[in-house]
């Protein structure tokens, strides 16, 4: 009888642990889905069919699951336009590529730029799979070949870094690209800092207009579109004032521009910064029940629509930062008492983006207990079927702000 009850102890406590197992499997499936926003409509199968029609070189092997990302190419029916789509995270080798974010020097030293080494990493090797679909499509063409590249959040900024791989090594020309369009992309790149200032003082910070200056790519052909609420977008982008201290203790971080920030350009030290033309889209909260928790942005204007960050006419700007000057003298101005309302618009388009990404910072994201899990704020702003929901609803409803 005692052998019987150790045999059934030992046997409940196998039990417990596969349950433990499967609990910490469950939850990992959970985290996986909410921050990488994959399609499950989108099956391995239907991927690699799609990839061996296009390019013996780049399609007939299956995709392993340590390769980047998964991918397909689809042609337009009438134009010499071929679509490169690119998917986001959906397995730890790809949660390994977005968690490697140490800053490394890109294509050289001569463009005096860093980059994401996750994401660099990963560019570099689906260079080596889709180029073959990019040449058939050339020789197939000519000079009439365009190419289209979009993803979403790991997928986003792949596409984006191979397409200023592609264009720096010249086997891309610009006029050959149409447009890259990218959905919940983290930030990835910054300027390297090539002065020995101080912190607060660096004047390399900022937007990345001079990367695309030297390749002599147009902002506008990098459409980057950010749910109002998406962490994603924000990690890598946000205030990174509580622990740069910390990081540049780093040799890795000591001399790095974009976590110096500027105080006079009002840039606050972040880790990477976005590249081109930035779209926040607000989702509609009477159609859409993902939306209607948290509500609208608190820095957009309210109700749907998208709206483009551009710089503002040169008149009104001057207005803005004599308005910014008048609020700062009148801060120091104990008389005025702490009721006098104040105003500081935002110095540039990079300024008014940042202040964007930190309200709500991602740590105040973070701390709500109801933003985890898969109905959850981090998950449901990051969905690319929510993401696909907002957009049908703007292009389908009159009073859309677009």
């Amino acid at each position: 009888l005692a052998g019987e009850e150790e045999e059934e102890e030992e046997l409940r406590g196998e039990k417990q642990q596969a349950s433990a197992v499967h609990r910490a499997l469950d939850t990992a499936k959970s985290f996986a889905s909410f921050v990488s926003g994959y399609t499950l409509s989108m099956g391995q199968q239907q991927l690699q069919s799609a990839s061996s029609k296009v390019s013996s070189g780049a399609g007939k092997k299956k995709i392993q699951d340590n390769d980047p990302c998964e991918w397909f190419v689809a042609d337009h029916p009438s134009k010499p336009v071929r679509y490169i789509v690119l998917q986001g995270s959906d397995s730890l080798d790809h949660w390994v590529t977005n968690l490697s974010f140490e800053p490394v020097d890109f294509e050289g030293e001569d463009l005096n730029v860093k980059i994401h080494v996750g994401i660099y990493k990963a560019a570099e090797k689906l260079i080596e799979q889709l180029f073959p679909a990019m040449e058939e499509h050339m020789r197939e063409h000519g000079d009439k070949a365009r190419f289209v590249f979009c993803g979403h959040s790991l997928g986003g900024a792949i596409a984006s870094a191979l397409v200023m791989m592609l264009v720096h090594r010249q086997q891309l020309k610009v006029a050959q690209v149409e447009a890259i369009y990218t959905y919940g992309c983290p930030a990835f790149i910054c300027e390297n800092c090539s002065c020995n200032c101080k912190s607060g003082e660096c004047t390399c910070t900022g937007g990345n207009t001079r990367l695309l200056e030297r390749l002599n790519i147009p902002s506008s052909l990098f459409k980057h579109l950010c749910m109002h609420r998406d962490i994603v977008p924000r990690a890598f982008a946000c205030d990174y004032t509580l622990i740069k201290n910390i990081m540049t203790q780093m040799d890795t971080y000591k001399n790095y521009g974009c976590l110096k920030g500027s105080k006079e350009m009002c840039y606050m030290p972040s880790l990477y910064r976005h590249v081109g033309d930035v779209y926040f889209i607000q989702p509609d909260t009477e159609f859409l029940q993902f939306a209607r928790p948290e509500g609208d942005s608190p820095m957009l204007p309210g109700g749907h629509g998208i709206w483009k960050m551009v710089e503002p006419p040169r008149s009104l700007k001057l207005a803005m930062n004599t308005m910014n000057k008048i609020s700062r003298s009148l801060q120091n101005e104990w008389a005025f008492g702490d009721d006098l309302e104040l105003y500081n618009y935002a110095s540039d388009v990079d300024h008014a983006i940042g202040e964007i990404m930190n309200n709500p910072h991602p740590l105040e994201i973070l701390k709500d207990t109801n933003a985890y899990g898969h109905e959850g704020g981090v998950s449901r702003f990051h969905k690319p079927k929510n993401y696909t929901r907002a957009l049908g609803v703007i292009l389908n409803v009159k009073d859309s702000k677009k």
